[in-house]
């Protein structure tokens, strides 16, 4: 759940744990994949509140002019009612824009 004040969300990262070898560090395996089902009935475009997603090859950005600068999103995924978005927990970045009205999902990682 994410509060709509229109402000909060979830910067970009990766899902996957970091690990030592093939064991994340907190001793639990690690996140493969990603799995997430989007419980907003009613969820207008208006509301914001995407998951904004990039592509593998885009988590480190890229060097111009000796500034680093972040590849542009590949996409935005509404979080609609049943919406069901898989993808790797250790290739993918992703984010959470910020919402004007609340929202609810609920997440799974399979390792």
């Amino acid at each position: 759940r994410y509060p709509a004040d229109g402000v909060s969300g979830y910067p970009r990262h990766v899902d996957a744990l970091r690990t030592r070898g093939s064991v994340a560090e907190s001793g639990s395996r690690r996140r493969v994949i990603t799995c997430i089902v989007y419980l907003n009935e009613g969820w207008a475009v208006e509301h914001g509140g995407e998951l904004r997603i990039w592509g593998a090859a885009d988590m480190a950005g890229t060097i111009v002019d000796g500034v680093g600068v972040m590849a542009p999103p590949r996409c935005d995924i509404v979080p609609a009612l049943g919406r069901l978005v898989l993808f790797s927990s250790v290739a993918v970045p992703h984010a959470v824009l910020p919402s004007c009205a609340q929202r609810h999902a609920a997440t799974a990682w399979f390792c």
